[in-house]
């Protein structure tokens, strides 16, 4: 072999090993555009490594609203304050949890993303353990158990995404002696858009139940099958919800 094919040779697999160090610059830069914008409107976010190999990227990051005031005026820049639900969620009182995995090679634009609230902020959980420390229990195991999570599989290049959201199976029991039992089956989305500000998000789903035990044989229940909703962003204040159900249910049995 000569020397020329041996330098050649020494070339490509000094490239083909340098690759994945040199990482995913495209896709890097997106997110850190994200999260900087993210902590320029009022949330504070955590970063840390969550298990990156030398092919793969994995990080995981935790948001907590720390300005409200300054989080609600960027909301409000979007759509009259109307905003994707998972951006809605960091207003209520949880810090938001997001898994992020991506290749290190540049040849891919695909993120993989879980969403999920790891955890109430500390004014929520003494208020919600006040008022019912058993609720708050099985909220916490939830939390725990991940029950409320949403998996998204977004390409950055085409800026289109699809996922679904985990489904949901519980009874939960109050203090009082209530009983709910929420059932959500089968919910998928897909949309357009860059990360955190999509332009349409069309949701299925196949069934949502709640039937509520008030007691003394009171009972509230609250059933839709197939329903399907698509949400347009087309300007920054305007937003269109179109929604519509196979069936829709509900009854309400008062004892008295």
């Amino acid at each position: 072999m000569s020397k020329k094919l041996l330098i050649i040779g020494a070339v490509v697999v000094a490239v083909l090993v340098a690759l994945p160090l040199v990482g995913n610059m495209g896709v890097k830069k997106i997110t850190q555009e994200r999260i900087a914008m993210l902590e320029a409107n009022g949330i504070k976010v955590d970063e840390s490594d969550n298990g990156s190999s030398y092919m793969t990227t994995k990080r995981h990051y935790e948001f907590t609203l720390e300005d409200p005031t300054a989080f609600k005026s960027y909301l409000d820049t979007l759509s009259k304050g109307q905003a994707p639900a998972y951006l809605n969620t960091m207003l209520d009182d949880v810090v938001m949890g997001a898994d992020v995995e991506y290749s290190n090679l540049l040849i891919s634009s695909d993120v993989l993303v879980d969403l999920y609230p790891v955890a109430f902020s500390s004014e929520a959980d003494a208020r919600m353990k006040e008022e019912d420390a058993k609720l708050h229990e099985q909220m916490v195991a939830m939390l725990e158990n991940r029950d409320f999570m949403y998996h998204m599989e977004y390409d950055i290049s085409g800026e289109r995404f699809k996922g679904h959201i985990k489904d949901i199976d519980k009874t939960i029991a109050f203090e009082d002696g209530r009983v709910a039992t929420i059932v959500f089956e089968k919910a998928l989305f897909k949309g357009e858009g860059t990360l955190v500000e999509p332009k349409r998000v069309d949701l299925t789903v196949k069934r949502a139940n709640l039937d509520f035990a008030l007691g003394e044989n009171a009972d509230m229940k609250l059933m839709m099958e197939d329903l399907s909703s698509q949400s347009t962003f087309s300007a920054k204040n305007s937003f269109d919800l179109t929604y519509a159900a196979k069936a829709l249910t509900f009854h309400f049995n008062d004892a008295e």
